[in-house]
């Protein structure tokens, strides 16, 4: 299985770990407010919520999310739970998420929790 990769103290788009591949994923931008807010809030500055991208849904009453240019991820195969445990000895303590890809193929988020976050 594919998990994407990152570390907590890295910001930057350098390899997380040596083992890691760049990978393309769809990436979906989500907003927490009405597509009518945006509009009214961001439309000068970043245009109408749909004059960019496609896929154009509305998640909740308060949360709007559209699909944009897939972007080039770090990533590492992780094949078992045996696997995952050493990896996570190798690497440290880690933080695991769904990544939000919508309908697309299902991704996970590995972050090494390597520096302070909150």
């Amino acid at each position: 299985m594919k998990f994407l990769i990152k570390r907590t103290s890295d910001y930057s788009d350098k390899k997380p770990i040596k083992e890691a591949k760049k990978i393309s994923v769809p990436y979906w931008h989500t907003r927490t407010c009405t597509e009518e807010y945006f509009d009214k809030s961001f439309s000068i500055r970043e245009g109408t919520w749909r004059s960019k991208g496609k896929n154009h849904k509305k998640v909740n009453e308060n949360c709007i999310t559209r699909q944009e240019d897939n972007r080039d991820m770090w990533s590492v195969e992780i094949n078992s739970l045996e696997e995952l445990l050493k990896f996570e000895h190798k690497y440290g303590r880690l933080i695991l998420e769904e990544y939000d890809n919508s309908d697309e193929e299902k991704f996970y988020e590995l972050e090494i929790y390597d520096d302070y976050r909150e």
